[in-house]
């Protein structure tokens, strides 16, 4: 935690009142984000797994995609929801708790917007995390599942469907990081398709259509020092690893 307060007084917000509206969405770093948990109740469940893959903007409005932090999150709480997840308390006896990573969060989380698929759910867990470790914050975010319907790709569904009408891989549904690579290729096409229809800036989406998620665009990023910074990529306990040190003690 005090690493966490640490990170948190090295960044600072920008004051606005108009947050992320006015920006323009092609020259914004997109943090897409995963998360997976004990329960459904963000003020008693936990995340037990998180993942975090960054969009960075590049020359010619492509982005370039790329996994900037990785890995499984002891709850400090009895472990619910496996039959999910598959995530048991053996696979996150070892790993770092939330308040462990949340400097690493924050970081992953500079100078973005971030996304998700059903995006509400992810981010009210992110900020009730935070909350728990003493740092209140409010994120700007755009809902993936709900981009897609405005971009006119089809209507709102499961990842996993969307995935399908997109020929877009999702091998390990309901890990982490299987849902985050999934839901950024995803989120990378829908931008694209609502580019083409001149939606330009964050604010462009509430005109378009006055979905939840666009409230949270009247918040501004979390902002470091270094405008352009990129995080490098955190690996920090997986569910891979896990299984590798379970094969190694096997064989020992």
């Amino acid at each position: 935690v005090g690493a966490a307060r640490s990170a948190a007084g090295r960044l600072r917000r920008a004051q606005s009142d108009i947050g992320v509206n006015p920006t323009v969405i092609a020259h914004t770093p997109i943090a897409v984000v995963d998360v997976e948990t004990t329960g459904l109740k963000s003020d008693n469940d936990r995340i037990v797994e998180i993942c975090i893959v960054r969009l960075e903007p590049e020359a010619g409005n492509g982005r370039m995609q790329r996994t900037v932090l990785s890995t499984l999150v002891n709850p400090e709480r009895q472990m619910g929801a496996t039959h999910v997840h598959g995530i048991t308390t053996e696979h996150v006896a070892e790993a770092p708790t939330f308040g462990g990573v949340a400097a690493q969060i924050l970081t992953a989380l500079n100078g973005c917007v971030v996304a998700g698929w059903n995006a509400h759910y992810d981010v009210r867990f992110l900020e009730a995390e935070f909350l728990r470790s003493g740092l209140p914050l409010h994120l700007p975010f755009v809902c993936s599942m709900r981009l897609r319907s405005m971009a006119k790709l089809g209507p709102p569904v499961s990842l996993k469907r969307a995935c399908e009408a997109h020929a877009i891989p999702l091998e390990g549904h309901h890990s982490a990081e299987a849902d985050t690579v999934a839901t950024a290729r995803l989120t990378k096409l829908c931008l694209d398709a609502l580019s083409e229809r001149r939606v330009q800036r964050f604010g462009d989406l509430r005109r378009l259509h006055g979905y939840a998620f666009t409230k949270s665009l009247r918040h501004p990023v979390l902002a470091g020092d270094e405008a352009l910074f990129v995080p490098e990529s955190q690996v920090l306990f997986t569910r891979d690893q896990f299984d590798a040190a379970g094969h190694a003690n096997e064989e020992s």
